[in-house]
């Protein structure tokens, strides 16, 4: 009974995997450029569409997860972010829960890199899905590098100009905005790197976030025109 329904997962998976790409990057569009952005405005709860959108998110990616480390780097976000929340009310700094959180923000873009690029990048025809996938993996880049400037931020002082490195409900909205400010080469000034190796960080964000869409997301788009064509799902 437990093969048998192991082998149907398996086929469903199979099935629905590019599908399930494209759903679980515009959940996470949504998450960052939208709920995330609002969270932070005074009075703003908007508490349960946060966790929808986390069960969402949690769903898809231990669906399409293959591997025992994808899974347990989720594991240990979700228990690292956990435990910022217990120990804020004890006595342990602000720049502690910070680093806390960047770590599990580090874990969390990690797990999403490895399960959505195995899931990208398996055999198999390159479909729409997939390219909407690759897009995902730019978003997973950009928490990556806002995971690493808060945590740079918080053992340096001063060491970002523009931003208040503390717990509070904006941390993550300002630190996902320079990052993708950087990533984007958009470059507004309002948040700025002043210790050198943030700025060197910063400099190599700009730098990937330049090749990879010229690069690897170019050639997946070039590869599913020329194999599927429009109407390939």
């Amino acid at each position: 009974m437990i093969v048998r329904f192991h082998a149907l997962f398996q086929q469903a998976r199979n099935k629905w995997r590019d599908h399930i790409l494209t759903a679980l990057t515009l959940t996470l569009v949504l998450h960052l450029f939208v709920v995330t952005p609002l969270s932070s405005h005074p009075g703003a709860t908007f508490t349960t569409l946060n966790a929808v959108l986390a069960i969402v998110l949690a769903g898809g990616l231990l669906t399409l997860a293959r591997n025992w480390i994808a899974v347990t780097l989720l594991l240990l976000f979700v228990g690292l972010f956990a435990l910022s929340h217990v120990l804020q009310g004890y006595s342990i700094s602000d720049m502690e829960i910070v680093r806390i959180r960047a770590g599990a923000w580090l874990l969390m873009a990690l797990a999403m890199a490895w399960i959505i690029a195995r899931a990208v990048f398996a055999r198999g025809q390159i479909t729409y899905h997939r390219v909407v996938g690759a897009v995902f993996l730019y978003l997973c880049i950009g928490i990556f590098f806002a995971a690493l400037y808060a945590m740079g931020a918080s053992l340096t002082v001063n060491a970002l100009s523009g931003i208040t490195i503390r717990p509070h409900a904006s941390l993550a909205t300002e630190a996902v905005y320079f990052s993708f400010v950087t990533l984007t080469s958009v470059g507004y000034g309002d948040i700025a790197p002043i210790d050198p190796l943030l700025r060197g960080l910063a400099n190599f964000e700009a730098i990937v976030g330049q090749l990879y869409p010229a690069t690897l997301l170019a050639r997946l788009v070039a590869s599913e025109v020329r194999i599927g064509g429009p109407g390939s799902s």
